[in-house]
Parts: structure tokens; C-alpha cells; sequence
């Protein structure tokens, strides 16, 4: 995350709520993390991961409401600087709203599932490392190979021509 030139990061916390605020003279923005309930279990994560119902059960998941909130300096409004830190801004919530979303999130699980599936068919099935180091050297060499050789970049076959009309 990049942050602004002469932006305050501040942590405030306490016993249910934690936030972080950035200021600086343009804007004031918190990011606020609400203990809501909690939960036995991994949730999703638990497919991702492959385990079984006692496994999952052994685990406790945190279930937080997390607002963002921005205050912009109305004496700066007309200032040459303060569109870009409105893009800061709108950047910030956009990629917040991104990695929590539940759709965006289950999307993201069943993407790395696939790798998983993938890696563990084509690299992991012997388990023949000497290493950690050569593990991990065979997995890279493995991704390397597979974007250069086996990824095919999707073909738009869409010519643009308008649909008909139903009657």
C-alpha cells in the first residue's frame, strides 16, 4: 500500500474495535475492524485447504464488520493536489472492497484450489524432494514452464455484430 507524502498513520484500539486512521492536510481516512460473533471453522478456507470436518472443527474464524470512512478538507477542495488524493482514496476503498468481498473471496478460493489441484497433480504426486529449497525450486520451475508452454491467452471470437431481435 503506498501512502501519500506527509500522511500520519495512526493505530487506535480497543476492546472490540481497532482502527487505522491516515491524515494528512487534504484528507482523514479510517479503516474501522468491529468484533462482530466468531465461529467454529475455517469457513471456505476449508476447501481450499482440504480438510475434513474435524480437522475444520479445531479452528475459530473471527467475524469482523470493516467500514472505511473519508473526511476531505473542504478548505483545500479547489486545490491542484486534491484529485489525487481522491484517487488515493477511491484506490484504497476499491481494493478494501475487493479483497473482502464474499464473491470476489470465494472466486480467489476456488482460483487457488485450482492451483493446488494443478501443482499437486503435476509436481507434488511423486514427493521426491531432497529439500525444502528443491521443493520450492521445482514448483517455481514448474509455474515458469507452465505460463511459458502450457498458458493459452483466451480468444475473443466476438466479431461485433449486433444480436437480433426476438419477436
Amino acid at each position: 500500500m503506498v501512502v501519500p507524502p506527509q500522511t500520519k498513520v495512526r493505530l487506535h484500539s480497543e476492546r472490540y474495535v481497532r482502527k487505522i486512521l491516515f491524515e494528512n492536510k487534504f484528507v482523514e481516512f479510517c479503516i474501522t475492524f468491529k468484533r462482530r460473533a466468531g465461529s467454529r471453522g475455517l469457513g471456505d478456507y476449508q476447501l481450499l485447504l482440504g480438510y475434513d470436518r474435524r480437522k475444520n472443527d479445531t479452528f475459530w474464524s473471527e467475524h469482523l464488520e470493516i467500514t472505511c470512512h473519508a473526511d476531505f478538507n473542504k478548505l483545500r477542495s479547489g486545490h491542484p493536489e486534491m484529485g489525487r488524493y481522491r484517487r488515493w482514496v477511491h484506490t484504497m476503498f476499491s481494493e478494501l472492497e475487493y479483497r473482502l468481498d464474499d464473491k470476489q473471496r470465494m472466486e480467489r478460493t476456488l482460483e487457488y484450489k485450482s492451483l493446488f489441484s494443478t501443482l499437486s497433480r503435476k509436481v507434488l504426486h511423486r514427493g521426491d524432494f531432497s529439500s525444502t529449497e528443491d521443493l520450492e525450486d521445482k514448483i517455481i520451475e514448474f509455474i515458469t514452464y507452465y505460463n511459458e508452454v502450457l498458458a493459452k491467452p483466451y480468444k475473443w471470437t466476438y466479431i461485433g455484430k449486433s444480436l437480433a431481435k426476438a419477436s
